[in-house]
């Protein structure tokens, strides 16, 4: 077995609660306090976002707005690695 499989095995007969968001955590704890506004924002964009295409899916009136929401979502996701790479 793999040391993480073991660790979290470890950790559940331990009864305690293993926190799988550990890395996207460590990772925000050595952005800056307006690195990680920006990826608020842009988390808070992406799912609204989100929202957008999926009704935009359901509703076919206008074809080519499923492909620029998935362009917009495409562009957010960019800008968020791009913030947490600086």
């Amino acid at each position: 077995m793999l040391r993480a499989e073991l660790s979290t095995q470890h950790v559940k007969k331990q009864g305690v609660r293993f926190d799988h968001n550990f890395a996207k955590k460590a990772s925000l704890m050595a952005l800056n306090k307006k690195q990680k506004k920006q990826l608020d924002v842009e988390r808070k964009k992406m799912s609204k976002l989100q929202q957008v295409l999926t009704s935009a899916r359901k509703q076919t009136d206008e074809p080519d707005e499923v492909a620029r929401v998935e362009r917009e979502i495409d562009a957010c996701r960019k800008r968020i690695e791009e913030i947490q790479n600086e």
